[in-house]
């Protein structure tokens, strides 16, 4: 009889702790999900000051780069600190 009540207080740990361990994958999955999520909205927002597609190209007397600051600039209140051009004059 003393071996039947033990059987069944095992089984109950037993079933509380896989119900446990389930329950932590699932709530580290979500905020794995949620990390990547957010990682890869970074990687875009950081995007925007990169070249672009005018980059390198002529516009009468200036020549178009992309701005130092215009990633910062993405993600604050602070416009960037160059011209259109980046304030470069062409040779031509």
């Amino acid at each position: 009889m003393l071996t039947f009540f033990l059987a069944r207080a095992t089984n109950r740990a037993i079933v509380a702790s896989a119900r446990q361990l389930e329950e932590s994958t699932r709530a580290l999955a979500q905020r794995e999900a949620l990390l990547d999520e957010a990682r890869n909205e970074l990687e875009r927002v950081l995007e925007v000051g990169g070249p672009g597609r005018f980059t390198e190209q002529r516009l009468g007397a200036w020549e178009l780069a992309s701005c130092a600051g215009a990633a910062r600039w993405a993600t604050s209140t602070r416009r960037p600190t160059c011209r259109a051009g980046g304030g470069r004059r062409s040779s031509s």
